[in-house]
């Protein structure tokens, strides 16, 4: 267990930067979307019962992470940028009892996992602008 553990914790430490770097470029809502869409692609693979093994269940765990690499740093800057000052404490609250759900391998979280990630990249490419850039961010953050 504390294998998983690592292998999902350990994809954050190496897809996170390069994300970053890759959504400074290409901007917030496409790393999203895909990051998202990976996200919940590994996660169903966790589903089929030919995804078993050790090895498989370790290198999904690590794909999911490194996915939600692609999310983790993004969200909070979105939250940031389009939350007003009143409630966005409390949104940052949630994000992290949110992101505590990747912690747990059981079915039933697997596949809500899988349902709120498919929901939320629809609402992400419904409402996102196409790129918000910084100065335009701290201009709606001051409003």
């Amino acid at each position: 267990m504390r294998f998983l553990s690592g292998a999902y914790i350990g994809g954050v430490l190496v897809g996170a930067p390069i994300w970053g770097l890759i959504s400074d470029r290409l901007g917030r809502p496409r790393i999203l979307i895909v990051g998202l869409i990976c996200y919940v692609a590994s996660l169903l693979l966790l589903l089929l019962p030919s995804m078993n093994g050790l090895w498989a269940i370790c290198g999904l765990r690590t794909a999911a992470r490194l996915f939600v690499a692609a999310v983790v740093p993004i969200v909070p800057a979105v939250v940031a940028a389009h939350t007003p000052t009143a409630v966005r404490a409390r949104r940052f609250a949630w994000l992290g009892s949110a992101s505590l759900l990747g912690l747990l391998s059981t079915r039933i979280v697997i596949v809500l996992a899988a349902l709120l990630g498919a929901s939320m990249m629809l609402g992400l490419a419904l409402t996102l602008p196409p790129r918000v850039d910084a100065p335009k961010a701290e201009a709606i953050a001051s409003r």
